[in-house]
């Protein structure tokens, strides 16, 4: 199971990678010689961009999978920061704290068979 919340807790920071803007400039001459770099840092945020995306692709398509309520659930737990307490989940949900880890359970069950195939 705690692959699957790892999963679901990068969502805010592959969101954030996701939306960076990107500016490809062209290398400054300016005639003194360099040694070669073999690292360009603009194509690796690009490449770590694209990954994100597709990371996030990949997470949303499997919670297209699950019933509104678990993504509702999972969607409150841990992409919404407004409630950072499960206590305070289960209350914005209208529901009992037992009652929350129970279906909270289920919902991570139902992301793992639609995000890893098991």
């Amino acid at each position: 199971m705690n692959e699957v919340i790892k999963v679901l807790k990068q969502v805010q920071s592959l969101r954030l990678i996701a939306g960076q803007r990107l500016s490809i400039q062209s290398p400054k001459l300016d005639g003194m010689p360099r040694s070669p770099t073999k690292i360009n840092s603009v194509e690796n945020r690009m490449v770590k961009q694209i990954d994100a995306k597709r990371k996030l692709d990949y997470i949303e398509f499997a919670l297209s999978l699950l019933s509104n309520d678990d993504q509702h659930l999972l969607a409150e737990t841990y992409f919404n920061s407004e409630s950072p307490t499960n206590y305070g989940v289960a209350m914005k949900l209208g529901i009992s704290e037992r009652t929350y880890y129970r279906q909270r359970k289920q919902a991570l069950l139902h992301f793992r068979e639609a995000y890893f195939g098991y």
